[in-house]
C-alpha cells in the first residue's frame, strides 16, 4: 500500500468509535471541506462527485461536471484510454502525481498539480480520488524567475561581474558564473571542481581580507573587500568582492553568496593619480544601492542610485542638509542617532533604522537606512546605504491589519478588542471606571440553517453596521467571532443607556437581501475594576452575564454578579458529570404506560430518561435535560434512550409479553446534528425490532425550526413504518400549518388543556375541537397529564383514544413495567 493510501486509511482509523459508517462520515467531511479540488472517479474515468473547491477550479456547476469523463476537461494530447490505464494502476494501490492543464468554464487554461490515489470504502478500493491544485501562479512565478535570472546573468556579463556561492562549512566554492574566466582566466568548472583553487588565487598579502570577509559573513553580516588576485596567466588583478550570508529555514548559516568584479583598471588609475578619495567614490558609483555620505549632517556625496531615488543631482544635493530629505517627525531622531554613532567612535558596527524620507518633489517613502562611521582625513563621516522598503512596509501593515480586523465587518476582532481593553486599563487613572458589553444574537444558528451561511454573513454585517451607528463615538464595537460582539464604554451608565437603545432599535427588523429579519440580542455587562482587573477576567465575566441573559430567555441585559458566575460554574461541573454519567451507565429509562380508553389495556408506553447517581441521588430531568439541550449532549442522550428503549422492547417480546409500542422523545438537536433516518434504521436492525413498535415523539417547536428538511425525514420515517406523534399539540405558533406538509400518526394534547378542562369550558371546547379534527384526519388522539376521575370522564365523553398520566401510573422502572405487562396489561 502506498504512503498516501496508508495515510488515508490511518486517518479513518484514528476516528473515535471507528466504524464503516464513521469512515463514510469522515470521508464526507474531508471531501466537502478540503481546500484543494477533489473529485471521485470510477475505473472508466467518469467523474462521480466533485467537492466545492473543485467546482471553483473548473468553473462549472456540479450538474455539468458529475457524470462526464475527466478527459472532457483536460487540455492534453492523451486519450481517454490513457486515463483508464492510469486509473487501473492507481486502483492497484499506487499513487500518481503529475502536472496537466484543464479548461476553465470561461475558456482559459489552468495549470494543475494533480495527485491520484485509491478511494477506499469499507476496506475496498471503489475508485480513485483526484486531488487538483492550481499551480498557474506558481508556474508563472517560476517562468518569471527564470526570465529574471536570464536577464540578471546577461546584465552581469555586460557589466563583467561574477556571481558565486561558497560553502562556509567546508570552505569550498559551490557555484561561479561563467564570466569568471574573463576576470581570472579560470573557468567556473575549474574553480568548482578544485577545493583549494578559489583560495589560492588570492594574493598572499590580501588573504587576510578573504578571512575577514568570511568571518564577517559567518557573524551574519554583509561584507565587502577590495583585494588582489592572481590571474591564470600570472598577472595580478584588483577585484571588488561583496559577500552576504544565506540562512536555511531554521536560521542556520549555510553558505555565502557574493558578487565580484574587476577593479584593476580603477585601482591603477587611482594609484596613478594618488587620490584615494576618488578611488573610494568610484567604487560607490558601481554599487546599485543608493548611498549617501555626510559630515555633521551636511551632505557630501550621493551615488547615482541615491540621486535617482531622491530625484536630485549630486552637485545640488551637496549644498543641502541631510535632514532636508527626512520627514519632520524623523529629523530629531536621526540627529540623535548620528550624534551617538559619532560619539561612540565605532567604525565596525552598522546601525539600521526605518525612517520616513522625502524626495525632492515632497513625496514620502519609507527608507531602510544602514549607517556606518568612517574617518576621512581624520574627520568623522557617515556612509548610509538606503533601500526603499515602502512596499514591504505596506505589506506588513496589511498583514497586521488582517490580524486585528474582522474581514467580514471591518470591525476590530477579538485580539484587537482585548488589546484595546488592556490599553484602556493601563491608561485609566485611579478610581476611573469603564464597562464591557458582550452581545450575542439569539437563535442565530436557525438563520444559517434556514437561509444559508452567505445570508448569515449578510445578517452579521447588517448587525455590525447597526451596532456601530447606535454606539457611534461613545464606544468601541468589535466582532468577537461568530455571532458575538463586544463593546467598550467609558462608563457603566453609558453602557446601560446604549444597551437599552440597542434592544429598542432591534425591535425594528433588518432588511437583508430583500428579506425582513427580526432578531433579538442577549447582552452581558461587566465593569472595571469591580468585575475584573485583568482583560481576560473582565471579558470572561461579561460572558458569564451574557450566559445568564441567555438563560433568562434572551432579548435582555444582565449585569455580572458572583451568584451568576457560581451558577455558570455549577452548569460547567454538571455538564462534565453528565458526560461521565453516561459512560458509567447512570442513566436509565423509566416507562409511563398509555391506556386504551375502551379496553383499559396498555397499548403503548413513553420512555423517559432518568439520572440516578452512584450514590443513589437522582438528578431531576428539568435540571439536566435543559443543560444537555444547550450543550448539544442531548444528541448522545437521545441515541442512548432510543437504543435502550428498543432493546428493552425486544427483551419483553422474547419473554412472550404482549406487543406494545414504545414512544421515544427526539429533540431538534438530534435532527440537526445526526442522520436521524439512518440512526433509527440502524437501531431497529440491531435488535431486529419491527418499525411499527416504535413511536417517535416530537414537539411542534421542532417542526418550526427547519420545516422543509425535517418534514422530508419524517415522511421517510413514516414510510419505514415508524409512527410519528406530535407532542404538546396546540401550544405552538402554527398547530395546523404543518399538517399540509405531512400527516403524523397521532397527536398528544398538551396537559395544560387537560388540567383546565374541568374549570374552563373554553379549554374543554378546544380539546373537543382537537379530537374531532384529529379523527376527521384519521389520527389517533393521546391525552397526557390525566390525573383525576373528572378529567377521565370528560375525555371519555369527548372520544379521546388513548390516555396517559398519574391517574393510571407514574413513570416506573423497567422491572415494574415488566410486572404490569405480565398482568396482561390491564389497569383498573
Amino acid at each position: 500500500m502506498s504512503d498516501a493510501n496508508l495515510f488515508y486509511k490511518k486517518q479513518m482509523l484514528m476516528v473515535p468509535n471507528y466504524s464503516h459508517q464513521s469512515e463514510e462520515n469522515v470521508f464526507e467531511q474531508f471531501f466537502v471541506h478540503h481546500p484543494d479540488g477533489l473529485c471521485c472517479l470510477n475505473e472508466e474515468g467518469c467523474i462521480l462527485d466533485i467537492n466545492p473547491a473543485g467546482l471553483a477550479l473548473f468553473g462549472y456547476q456540479k450538474d455539468w461536471v458529475v457524470g462526464h469523463d475527466l478527459s472532457e476537461f483536460l487540455q492534453w494530447t492523451g486519450s481517454r484510454e490513457d486515463i483508464k490505464k492510469e486509473i487501473l494502476t492507481v486502483m492497484q494501490g499506487k499513487k500518481k502525481s503529475f502536472q496537466l492543464s484543464i479548461r476553465h468554464a470561461d475558456g482559459h487554461i489552468i495549470d494543475m498539480a494533480v495527485s491520484v490515489i485509491p478511494h477506499w470504502r469499507l476496506g475496498q478500493v471503489i475508485g480513485v480520488l483526484g486531488i487538483f491544485r492550481d499551480v498557474s501562479q506558481e508556474n508563472q512565478i517560476s517562468r518569471e524567475l527564470r526570465s529574471i535570472r536570464s536577464r540578471l546573468s546577461a546584465m552581469l556579463e555586460s557589466l563583467e561581474m561574477v556571481m558565486w556561492s561558497v560553502n562556509l562549512i567546508k570552505d569550498e566554492i559551490l557555484f561561479c558564473s561563467s564570466g569568471v574566466e574573463r576576470l581570472v582566466g579560470y573557468t567556473s568548472e575549474e574553480l568548482v571542481l578544485s577545493k583549494d583553487l578559489w583560495r589560492s588565487i588570492f594574493h598572499p598579502e590580501d588573504d587576510w581580507l578573504r578571512e575577514q570577509l568570511v568571518d564577517s559573513v559567518r557573524q551574519g553580516n554583509k561584507s565587502k573587500i577590495i583585494h588582489r588576485v592572481f590571474h591564470k596567466n600570472g598577472s595580478v588583478r584588483f577585484m571588488a568582492t561583496h559577500g552576504v550570508p544565506v540562512f536555511d529555514e531554521g536560521g542556520n548559516l549555510i553558505r555565502m553568496d557574493g558578487l565580484s568584479y574587476d577593479m584593476t583598471e580603477y585601482i591603477l588609475k587611482e594609484q596613478e593619480l594618488g587620490n584615494e578619495r576618488k578611488k573610494f567614490y568610484t567604487v560607490l558609483e558601481l554599487i546599485p544601492d543608493p548611498i549617501v555620505i555626510h559630515h555633521e549632517g551636511q551632505l557630501d556625496y550621493l551615488n547615482p542610485a541615491a540621486c535617482q531615488l531622491f530625484g536630485v543631482v549630486n552637485e545640488k544635493a551637496r549644498t543641502q542638509s541631510v535632514f532636508s530629505y527626512c520627514s519632520p517627525d524623523a529629523r530629531d531622531f536621526l540627529a540623535s542617532e548620528m550624534q551617538q554613532l559619532v560619539s561612540s567612535g565605532n567604525t565596525h558596527s552598522f546601525v539600521k533604522h526605518e525612517l520616513v524620507l522625502l524626495r525632492s518633489d515632497g513625496t514620502e517613502f519609507i527608507g531602510e537606512t544602514t549607517c556606518k562611521l568612517f574617518y576621512e582625513n581624520n574627520h568623522p563621516a557617515i556612509v548610509t546605504l538606503i533601500r526603499d522598503v515602502t512596499e514591504r512596509r505596506q505589506q506588513y501593515d496589511y498583514l497586521a491589519r488582517v490580524a486585528y480586523v474582522c474581514p467580514l465587518t471591518q470591525l476590530p476582532n477579538r485580539n484587537r478588542f482585548l488589546s484595546i481593553v488592556e490599553e484602556t486599563m493601563r491608561s485609566t487613572v485611579k478610581n476611573m471606571e469603564f464597562a464591557v458589553l458582550m452581545l450575542n444574537i439569539d437563535r442565530f444558528k436557525y438563520v444559517n440553517d434556514s437561509f444559508g451561511y452567505s445570508f448569515g454573513d449578510s445578517v452579521i454585517r447588517e448587525v455590525a453596521d447597526r451596532l456601530s451607528r447606535i454606539v457611534a463615538s461613545n464606544g468601541v464595537v468589535a466582532r468577537m467571532g461568530g455571532d458575538e460582539f463586544g463593546i467598550l464604554f467609558e462608563s457603566e451608565s453609558q453602557a446601560f443607556s446604549a444597551a437599552n437603545r440597542i434592544l429598542k432599535q432591534f425591535e425594528t427588523p433588518l432588511t437583508v437581501q430583500g428579506k425582513a429579519v427580526y432578531l433579538t440580542l442577549s447582552m452581558g455587562l461587566a465593569a472595571y475594576p469591580r468585575d475584573g482587573e485583568e482583560s481576560e477576567g473582565l471579558l470572561k465575566h461579561a460572558d458569564v452575564a451574557l450566559y445568564a441573559a441567555k438563560e433568562a430567555g434572551g432579548n435582555c441585559l444582565r449585569r455580572y454578579q458572583s451568584l451568576t458566575h457560581s451558577s455558570w460554574l455549577d452548569n460547567i461541573q454538571l455538564d462534565a458529570e453528565m458526560r461521565k454519567a453516561l459512560e458509567q451507565q447512570e442513566f436509565v429509562l423509566y416507562y409511563q404506560p398509555k391506556i386504551d380508553m375502551r379496553t383499559r389495556r396498555i397499548v403503548a408506553m413513553e420512555a423517559l430518561l432518568r439520572w440516578v447517581r452512584g450514590d443513589g441521588k437522582s438528578i431531576p430531568p428539568s435540571r439536566f435535560i435543559t443543560l444537555a439541550e444547550q450543550t448539544g449532549f442531548i444528541v448522545n442522550l437521545g441515541e442512548f434512550a432510543m437504543r435502550e428503549a428498543c432493546r428493552q422492547m425486544m427483551e419483553w417480546r422474547a419473554r412472550g409479553l404482549q406487543d406494545v409500542k414504545v414512544s421515544v422523545n427526539v429533540s431538534i438537536k438530534q435532527f440537526l446534528h445526526a442522520n436521524m433516518l439512518e440512526q433509527v434504521q440502524q437501531t431497529l436492525s440491531a435488535v431486529d425490532m419491527p418499525p411499527s413498535l416504535l413511536d417517535i415523539e416530537i414537539t411542534e417547536s421542532v417542526l418550526m425550526q427547519n420545516q422543509r428538511d425535517l418534514v422530508s425525514i419524517l415522511k421517510h420515517l413514516l414510510k419505514l413504518g415508524v409512527d410519528i406523534s406530535i407532542d404538546d399539540f396546540g401550544t405552538g405558533y402554527s398547530s395546523f400549518g404543518y399538517l399540509r406538509e405531512f400527516m403524523p400518526s397521532s397527536i398528544k394534547i398538551d396537559q395544560s388543556f387537560i388540567h383546565r378542562m374541568k374549570d374552563d369550558w373554553r379549554e374543554q371546547a378546544i380539546v373537543s375541537t382537537l379530537v374531532q379534527m384529529a379523527h376527521n384526519l384519521h389520527l389517533n388522539v393521546v391525552a397526557e397529564g390525566v390525573e383525576t376521575e373528572e378529567q377521565l370522564e370528560i375525555l371519555q365523553t369527548l372520544g379521546c383514544d388513548v390516555l396517559q398520566g398519574f391517574y393510571f401510573s407514574p413513570p416506573v422502572s423497567s422491572e415494574r413495567m415488566n410486572r404490569m405487562l405480565l398482568e396482561e396489561g390491564y389497569i383498573d
